[in-house]
């Protein structure tokens, strides 16, 4: 059976901020903060914040079908999100090997000479650009 969530007052977290942070980073259930006898805020700890996040994340791309998850009929919850996170898990290490491999197309570029740059002046280079070499005491090759 699960523990009721606790309930605390916005003064009860003034007065003991630090022991309540602790109180529900230690555990799973929510701590739910007062204001004048109204709910103001719910504090989680990170793994139960993350948790929902990625749940949310997974369920909202397998409704758009942005996700590769079929939805079938008679599907739970619990198989919904175990699907979409082993296609979230595959999407990313897709992605990962992508960037790896572009990273290493790029360092093999840098590595090779490139054979469509010739050596040139700067003032060559300048007039190529279309751009008027203009030097205090003439062009930039001269001495």
């Amino acid at each position: 059976m699960e523990s009721p969530p606790l309930i605390i007052t916005i003064s009860e977290l003034r007065l003991d901020a630090a022991g309540i942070v602790r109180q529900a980073s230690g555990s799973s259930r929510p701590v739910y903060v007062t204001r004048r006898g109204r709910p103001a805020a719910v504090m989680l700890s990170r793994p139960v914040y993350e948790r929902l996040v990625r749940e949310h994340e997974i369920l909202c791309r397998a409704i758009v079908g942005d996700l590769d998850v079929k939805l079938e009929p008679g599907m739970t919850l619990e198989d919904v999100l175990r699907l979409g996170q082993r296609a979230l898990e595959d999407e990313r290490l897709a992605t990962a090997r992508e960037l790896a491999a572009e990273a290493r197309r790029l360092e093999e570029s840098e590595r090779e000479p490139r054979e469509d740059q010739a050596e040139c002046t700067l003032d060559e280079f300048l007039n190529e650009c279309g751009i008027e070499p203009t030097w205090p005491g003439g062009s930039a090759t001269e001495t």
